[in-house]
């Protein structure tokens, strides 16, 4: 497939990450920022009788809003569940993006354990949407850089001065014997269901790159939006 260098895939669109991500790139390059998403966070809020901090205008307004303030029109909106992998596969040979960062994940821990149908639905969301993100990448074109959101809370569980960014060996004590373990990653262990699926992800996506040689970075962030974007510098 023939890539467009100047076209990114912003999977979570309607979402705070993935709307911010896809705001600042448009705004700060020349880059056509595609927002995709389901818009499934809306309904879900409401069947749960929540809302959020700051009330979001549809993704079309928004993006109306940015063509209006900044005088481009670089970011447009697509209506897509990553669970359609008929779906993901067409809009990726409709837009033939050099890169896609998949911000499409059910985001609440609290959510996640609050009913068996909220964890299966986290499971199914942010597990089999990545994994068909992952066939279609490799499937299609292997030299898509796919950037998966992780997040901090997969050290939960874990008491440690350090985490290292990647493959290390580490050292433990065994009935007064020492042992090594080579080149693994720092043990994760969560203490929600949300934060499992972003386990399960990760070593997902590992096996991935090792029997698909594609181009897949997890980022383990920990991010806090002020509620108004002032100016985007």
């Amino acid at each position: 497939m023939h890539q467009n260098k100047n076209t990114v895939l912003v999977l979570g669109g309607d979402g705070y990450f993935g709307w911010s991500l896809g705001l600042a790139l448009a705004k700060r390059t020349d880059i056509s920022v595609i927002l995709v998403d389901n818009l499934v966070k809306r309904r879900l809020e409401k069947e749960n009788g929540s809302k959020p901090l700051i009330p979001f205008a549809k993704p079309e307004k928004r993006i109306s809003e940015y063509n209006r303030i900044f005088g481009k029109s670089n970011l447009s909106f697509e209506k897509l569940d990553i669970l359609n992998y008929k779906g993901v596969t067409e809009i990726i040979k409709k837009y033939h993006p050099f890169a896609i960062v998949n911000a499409a994940q059910q985001p609440s821990a609290p959510f996640s354990m609050a009913s068996p149908k909220n964890a299966a639905y986290t499971y199914r969301n942010n597990i089999i949407g990545h994994l068909n993100l992952l066939w279609a990448i490799a499937e299609i074109d292997k030299n898509i850089s796919y950037i998966k959101l992780g997040s901090a809370g997969c050290y939960h569980g874990i008491e440690t001065n350090c985490i290292p960014l990647d493959k290390v060996n580490l050292n433990f004590i065994r009935e007064n014997k020492q042992y090594k373990i080579f080149k693994s990653w720092l043990p994760m262990y969560a203490n929600d269901f949300y934060h499992q699926s972003k386990i399960t992800d990760f070593l997902i996506s590992e096996l991935a790159v090792n029997v698909w040689k594609v181009k897949t970075a997890t980022v383990q962030q920990s991010i806090i939006f002020g509620v108004r974007l002032h100016k985007i510098t």
